[in-house]
């Protein structure tokens, strides 16, 4: 005689069934810990409690570590051409007119001036180019169009990462929805 298994108990358990949910992998140069955090946060604000919707919300923190790979990978490239862009203007510029140690001291890594938390540094080093007719606008602007092509892949991508974060958001919120059941013999209660 041959015994059947019911499939009630051939059924893995959740926690066996949520480890097959591919989990996005790090780049070299991402940290494990903040993207552990999100990925946290981010699940449990979407509260799954289906495999199902364990899987949609996976996908859904996948899209947003897309979306922000992408931004951070547009923004290092627009950074790098700023960098390049503030070197090539200050090669033109005769050093000593400008007349601050700071700028001196900075010299090799402008964008860094340029761009320093500090404001005193920053100002300092805006005015130093500004005395020279540059603006830290027309080398964002010389920048950004140096790299418009090689950036332009990195901004389609959010734009259709956002559609697609949106239609993924609807079918689990449509799913959880029609999980969700109203108490047949409810009544309202009013306080007044």
């Amino acid at each position: 005689m041959i015994k059947r298994i019911t499939r009630q108990a051939a059924r893995p358990p959740i926690a066996e069934l949520l480890d097959l949910i591919p989990r996005a992998t790090l780049f070299p140069d991402e940290d494990r810990i903040p993207f552990d955090d999100l990925r946290e946060a981010l699940i449990n604000d979407l509260a799954p409690s289906t495999p199902y919707e364990h899987a949609l919300a996976e996908n859904l923190f996948t899209l947003e570590l897309e979306t922000l790979r992408h931004r951070r990978l547009r923004d290092a490239r627009l950074f790098a051409a700023f960098a390049e862009q503030a070197e090539r203007e200050l090669q033109h510029m005769d050093l000593a007119a400008l007349e601050t140690i700071l700028v001196l001291n900075y010299r090799g890594n402008m964008a860094q001036a340029l761009t320093d938390p500090d404001s005193m540094v920053r100002d300092t080093v805006r005015k130093a180019y500004a005395t020279k007719g540059v603006s830290t606008t027309n080398i964002m602007a010389k920048a950004y169009e140096s790299v418009a092509l090689m950036i332009d892949g990195h901004e389609r991508a959010l734009v259709e990462n956002e559609s697609r974060r949106r239609r993924l958001l609807e079918d689990y919120e449509r799913l959880k929805a029609r999980r969700a059941k109203p108490i047949e013999d409810a009544s309202a209660v009013s306080y007044s």
